[in-house]
Formats: structure tokens, C-alpha cells, sequence
């Protein structure tokens, strides 16, 4: 009788480590959590491809992922999928982060930065450079190992991550670098620097979502100056 394959699970060691703590390693199924969603896709990337030899081609995707997931992972998040030269990135599962909104949202602007400096140097070296279109939404979702006995993974599934995906594609169309929507916006208490871009249907969804391009982060009001009182004096 032929032995039985061991099962195969998919995560990252870090998020593993996290998962045993808490018990939702061990099997199949999960829960609902409030998640904020990343997704990044690389301009420009796959006509590289058309004419790029296969090791630049390996080594420009490379340093361009090592350098998304080390912001993703800086800020509390954690990539669940590469799709080409996309990444998603979650926040907020599977560990509570009452924060994941900032996080991802202060994730997607540092991933901007990190790729206006790789392409800075990929224009030097190579003559080459990209731009970034990145997407952030909050909302529910299915948080859990999902797969089968023999094969697993830990996976954040719904409509979030569907949204974010599809609202990603809008930055060609706005001439934007991210977009984020108004239920991450609403969890951020207004401290980044938006611009309304309008109400857009989202395959999948009944109704149309609120879009906002996100600029920065909110500058610090300056520090109040101290009240000096008149000094007074009685007779």
C-alpha cells in the first residue's frame, strides 16, 4: 500500500509562526475579519518582457518584489499572492491590527517611493523604468486556510480583495499612482491627503464605489504658540 503524502501548506514563515500561536494552522477553515487590501501591479512590466534577455528580465522582477514585500512586511502586512508583477498585500489578518488601514495605506505610499528609487537606478544601469498603480480598500472578508488535505494555504478571500484588484486598473484610466476607497478613508479619520475622484461601478458589485486618490499623508498642524498673559499688578 503506498504511504500517504504528507500535506503541503503554503506561508510564509513568518505567518506561520503567527498562525500556530493562535491555532488556525492546523486545519482547513477561518473567520470573518475586518482586513485592509494592497494590490500593486508593475507598469510597463510585461513589454519589458517582450524584449528583455530572461535574466534581466528575473533579476529587475526580483529586486522589485524583495522591495515590496519589505515595505508590505515593515508596516504589519504580510503578501499573499504574486499575479505576475502584481502583489497583494493584506492587513489585519491573521493577527488583530486595529491600525491596518494606516498600515496599508502608509504601505502603498512608501511602495511608491521605493519604486520611483529602483527605477531611478534601473534607468541608469539599463535604461529602463516603471511606474507604480496601486490600489487600498477596507472591508470584510473570509481570513483562513483554505485548499484541501494535502494542500494548503492561508488566504484572505472576498469581496475586499476582488475590489482592490478592480479598482487598481482605474489608476491607467485617472493617471493616478493609488487609489484608495471611502471605506478605508472613513477608518483613517481624514489624516491622508485625498482628492475625490468620483463614484465608479465595480464588476462583482451592486453599487458603484466611492474613489479617492490618495496624495499623502496628512501634514501635522504647527505647534501652537504658548499663551503668554500680561503680566498684572494690584496697587
Amino acid at each position: 500500500m503506498t504511504p500517504a503524502s504528507p500535506a503541503m501548506t503554503l506561508t510564509l514563515p513568518a505567518l506561520k509562526s503567527s498562525m500556530v500561536d493562535n491555532g488556525t494552522f492546523a486545519e482547513l477553515g477561518g473567520k470573518v475579519r475586518e482586513v485592509s487590501v494592497v494590490m500593486a501591479d508593475l507598469r510597463g512590466f510585461t513589454r519589458f518582457c517582450e524584449r528583455a534577455a530572461a535574466d534581466l528580465m528575473s533579476e529587475v522582477l526580483n529586486e522589485y518584489l524583495t522591495a515590496m514585500i519589505d515595505v508590505i512586511m515593515s508596516h504589519h502586512g504580510w503578501v499573499q499572492d504574486f499575479i505576475g508583477d502584481g502583489i497583494l498585500g493584506i492587513f489585519g489578518a491573521p493577527e488583530d491590527d486595529p491600525d491596518h488601514a494606516r498600515h496599508a495605506v502608509e504601505s502603498a505610499l512608501n511602495m511608491q517611493s521605493a519604486i520611483r528609487k529602483l527605477s531611478a537606478r534601473w534607468q541608469r544601469e539599463y535604461g529602463i523604468s516603471f511606474a507604480l498603480g496601486v490600489a487600498v480598500h477596507t472591508g470584510d472578508a473570509f481570513a483562513g486556510s483554505v485548499g484541501s488535505p494535502k494542500l494548503s494555504k492561508y488566504a484572505v478571500v472576498g469581496d475586499p480583495v476582488n475590489t482592490a484588484a478592480r479598482l487598481e486598473e482605474l489608476n491607467r484610466d485617472l493617471g493616478t499612482e493609488i487609489v484608495m476607497t471611502r471605506d478605508t478613508l472613513e477608518r483613517m479619520r481624514d489624516h491622508v491627503d485625498v482628492e475625490p475622484r468620483g463614484s465608479f461601478p465595480v464588476r462583482g458589485r451592486s453599487h458603484a464605489v466611492d474613489v479617492f486618490e490618495l496624495r499623502g499623508l496628512e501634514r501635522a498642524e504647527p505647534a501652537a504658540k504658548p499663551l503668554v498673559l500680561p503680566r498684572l499688578s494690584w496697587a
